[in-house]
């Protein structure tokens, strides 16, 4: 049978892929296994994405340590004299913002690639959708919180450090509203990512496999990630 298909495939007749197509669907309507053309088994290929979208949530994971760690971190955040003049010393302050944002485009992208794999895995497709939109959401405010982080509030603690007499009071203030945006802006995109979250969760339920396969590849890649940061931290 298996014979007989191929033999139909290769047909030079232009009817050709209708009796190929209608030959596969008689001989195996619903089986399991690998594709008698394609050589190829839709669980393979399904553990196979899931591998992908696993490892680029651990990627965008490792990006999101290293920019955590190379982060000033020194003061309490909401100490904000001593904390705006060890933001105001750092020399790297945008492109570390500008990896963060990056490792949110990567998690980002591993989510999608997870939108995939459970579309085909049979999970609800309005759920996925809603996960995708939201994804896209988070990494939009994301961008947002760096745009005031990494750059506005950069600009504002600079001139702070540098202004003197009563101008050094105004550029405080100024800097303090725009800490305080930034967190605004923060708690935000917090709640969109645990919506996120949420949302590929329940469609993970629905597909146990997947969610098997993610569970392992992360397994062993967390921990890896958890030595990452901690090495990074020790430098």
């Amino acid at each position: 049978d298996v014979r007989h298909v191929r033999q139909v495939a290769r047909s030079p007749d232009p009817r050709g892929d209708d009796k190929a197509l209608a030959a596969y669907l008689w001989v195996r309507p619903h089986a399991a296994g690998p594709h008698p053309v394609l050589g190829r088994s839709p669980r393979l290929a399904a553990s196979r994405a899931g591998r992908l979208a696993a490892a680029v949530l651990v990627g965008g994971g490792a990006l999101a340590v290293v920019g955590g760690v190379l982060h000033p971190h020194a003061e309490a955040p909401n100490s904000h004299a001593p904390v705006f003049a060890e933001y105001a010393q750092s020399t790297d302050w945008v492109w570390v913002h500008d990896l963060q944002l990056l490792s949110a485009a990567v998690v980002a992208a591993g989510f999608l690639v997870v939108s995939g794999v459970l579309t085909r895995a049979g999970a609800s497709a309005t759920v996925v959708r809603l996960g995708n939109g939201s994804a896209a959401a988070t990494v939009s405010l994301i961008g947002v919180n760096m745009a005031v982080d990494g750059v506005a509030l950069k600009g504002a603690v600079d001139a702070w450090a540098a202004a003197g007499g009563d101008d050094k009071a105004a550029r405080f203030a100024a800097a303090e509203a725009i800490r305080r945006l930034e967190w605004g802006v923060n708690s935000f995109f917090t709640v969109l990512l645990g919506v996120t979250v949420l949302l590929f969760a329940t469609a993970l339920l629905q597909c146990p496999r997947v969610a098997t396969v993610l569970f392992v590849v992360m397994a062993r890649g967390l921990p890896a990630l958890d030595r990452v940061g901690q090495a990074l931290a020790g430098l």
